[in-house]
Order: C-alpha cells, then structure tokens, then sequence
C-alpha cells in the first residue's frame, strides 16, 4: 500500500499505537482518542494539528514517526499559543478600561415603587 508514491512501512493500528503511546510517553489514551486526533485534531492556539493516519478498507493506521511528530507539534505549540494569548488578554483589558473610563461616574437612581 503506497501513499503519495511513499511506502508505508511500520503501520500500526490505532489500538497498538495507543499501547505504544503508554510506552513512549507515559500515556495511554483510548485508540477511540487517537480516532479524534486524527480525523479532528487538537486546537493548538489558532492552529488545528493532526495525527497523520491512512485508511485501509474501514480501519484508521499511523506510525511511531508519524505519532513522535504529533507529539513534538503539540509540544512547540503552547509557547506561541501563550505568547498570542497574552497579548490579546492585554488587548481585552486595555479596551475594558478605556470603556471604564467614558462611561457616567454615577448613573441616575430610579424612585422605588
């Protein structure tokens, strides 16, 4: 089986690369969690990162590479995340101040009834 003219050599079923999962990072997710992770990803800051997988008849396959390069997108990922994060908390804040500071000092009470 041949994808984009690349052999694929080393495929393992989802439910093998959850095990395998346990064994290299100290995690074992569901194979139904790697199922997500490859058809719907991860939001990682405004960015959607994917498991690569091939479907063979009605089954999903990855790789230990493919799985290892999940992981290292995952990992550099945070850090621009966080930084973008920041600036637009700061972003919100600067705009709830300025609006803070225009609006009536006090607003007139109503009668009660």
């Amino acid at each position: 089986m041949t994808t984009e003219g690349t052999p694929l050599r080393g495929v393992i079923s989802l439910s093998a690369a959850a095990r395998l999962c346990n064994e290299l990072f100290g995690l074992a997710p569901n194979p139904s969690t790697l199922f997500r992770w490859s058809t719907c990803g991860v939001l990682v800051g405004d960015r959607r990162v994917r498991l690569s997988a091939v479907r063979m008849g009605r089954r999903l396959f990855t790789t230990k590479a493919w799985l290892e390069q999940f992981r290292a997108e995952l990992n550099c990922g945070p850090a621009i995340a966080t930084e973008d994060l920041n600036r637009r908390a700061a972003d919100a804040t600067a705009r709830l101040q300025s609006r803070l500071r225009t609006r009536p000092k006090s607003l007139p009470r109503r009668k009660p009834r």
